[in-house]
């Protein structure tokens, strides 16, 4: 997870991708509790200092998972 979150991507779908995947790694639950709760903390934190550095809408999120989810990230 710290990988995906730390690599800089050369192209903004391939970083979209690789954001909604860390996303999705972040909201699915993990054995330990704290572990759980680490994950969903750094995914918090860094969608609100997305948001709040005027990087994404709050909205883009959820548009970012249907896009994974979709498979219309990869075109």
């Amino acid at each position: 997870m710290n990988e995906l979150r730390a690599t800089r991507w050369q192209n903004p779908n391939l970083q979209s991708i690789a954001r909604g995947v860390y996303d999705g790694i972040a909201v699915i639950p993990c054995a330990d509790p704290f572990g759980t709760a680490e994950k969903q903390s750094l995914f918090m934190q860094d969608a609100m200092t997305d948001v709040l550095n005027s990087n994404v809408a709050p909205l883009d999120i959820m548009d970012r998972w249907r896009r994974v989810i979709s498979g219309a990230a990869v075109e």
